[in-house]
């Protein structure tokens, strides 16, 4: 009896120990004016349950981002965009002046349209399979073509096929060619270019206008966010890959 007692404590200290990793995860939210977040991306994150903390960009030295489940970097021109640690912690990518600094790829494109633009999912890998999961197949990124009030297009960035790290894996490609990556992400272990390495899942998410996102673009961004911080949650039951005993189990924890 004592034995069956120790093991329902040693089972409930290890479920709360979980909840509590879920329930308090932390991002680190780097950006150049820590007055001036984007309130949207903020937003998508808060929903997702992440406590988000903002870090003014001359502090990355100084941080120790071990204390974060994730780091992100918005879409700003930062002095020292090099030295942001994004490989090696679980990153959040939505830059497009700094990626070919971090060796995702060695130009950064960028695609628009006089209709609102357009990511086709796929399935092609289990994390590209578990991250767009919730959205069609096909589907509009933007409400809109272009700025509010004018005729200048909405840019989609995106790692063409042929100037990227080859290890990047694709989740959301641009219409014009399946290997385009507008959402794509890196594992632990993966070779970049510049000879750098990824050490932590990072996601590169290329629709940078959060004004003009989608519900589709929310639950892709969303859905990038929890898996770069705690991997995938196979079988639905809330306990994630890297602490479920089974993950095609939900009734094994």
């Amino acid at each position: 009896m004592k034995k069956i007692t120790l093991l329902i404590l040693l089972i409930l200290l290890i479920n709360l120990a979980y909840a509590d990793s879920v329930s308090a995860a932390a991002a680190a939210y780097i950006l150049k004016n820590t007055n001036n977040p984007d309130d949207n991306l903020v937003n998508v994150l808060a929903q997702r349950g992440f406590a988000v903390t903002l870090i003014d960009d001359s502090m990355v030295a100084s941080t120790n981002f071990s204390n974060y489940s994730l780091l992100v970097v918005g879409d700003e021109l930062f002095s020292m965009g090099g030295s942001i640690p994004v490989n090696d912690y679980p990153s959040l990518i939505l830059n497009s002046y700094h990626a070919d600094e971090w060796g995702w790829t060695d130009t950064i494109s960028s695609y628009s349209s006089n209709q609102p633009s357009q990511v086709i999912s796929n399935n092609l890998t289990a994390a590209a399979a578990y991250i767009s999961r919730d959205v069609p197949q096909v589907s509009n990124i933007y409400t809109s073509c272009c700025y509010q009030g004018g005729s200048i297009s909405l840019p989609l960035y995106y790692f063409d096929r042929l100037d990227s790290a080859m290890s990047l894996l694709v989740v959301s490609s641009t219409v014009q060619h399946q290997y385009n990556r507008a959402v794509a992400v890196t594992l632990p272990g993966d070779n970049l270019l510049l000879g750098k390495q990824s050490k932590a899942r990072g996601c590169f998410f290329g629709a940078a206008e959060s004004d003009y996102w989608t519900d589709d673009a929310k639950t892709l961004l969303g859905n990038c966010a929890e898996w770069v911080a705690f991997g995938a949650d196979n079988d639905g039951d809330g306990y994630y890959e890297g602490t479920d005993c089974n993950d095609n189990d939900a009734g094994i924890h």
